[in-house]
This record gives C-alpha cells, structure tokens and sequence, in this order.
C-alpha cells in the first residue's frame, strides 16, 4: 500500500504501487508481460464495490548517489 486517495466521489480508498504489485507478480513467477496483463485485466480494471483501490503509478526521483558521475 502506498497511501490512500480521496477522488471526486468524496471517500477513501486505498493507493496501491501499480510497479510493486507487478514486481511482485514477477517475483511470483509471471513474465513482465503476463504480470501487467494480470494487473489490467484482472485487478486494476476490476470493480469490487465502494471500496475498490486506486492504483497510481509512482515516480520517485533517483538519488544523486546513484547517478554516475
């Protein structure tokens, strides 16, 4: 879980890292592909009530200690 978001429908729902979980559909043995058709298909377009999650994709800005200088 990354956070939560509170859209135009003013309620609360949960923010899921769209990456991490097809991260962890990978870790789990899915290619990179059948991981985001997974998450497409079957999670990010599904709707299981009020209480469906968002999923966002996160960017983080890289560390100066990763960059080569």
């Amino acid at each position: 879980m990354s956070g939560w978001w509170a859209g135009n429908v003013h309620r609360e729902v949960i923010l899921y890292d769209y990456g991490k979980c097809v991260q962890i559909l990978v870790e789990d043995g899915m290619d990179e592909i059948e991981a985001h058709e997974m998450m497409e298909m079957n999670v990010a377009g599904a709707f299981v009530g009020e209480g469906t999650p968002a999923f966002a994709t996160i960017y983080r800005q890289p560390s100066l200690a990763s960059l080569d200088w």
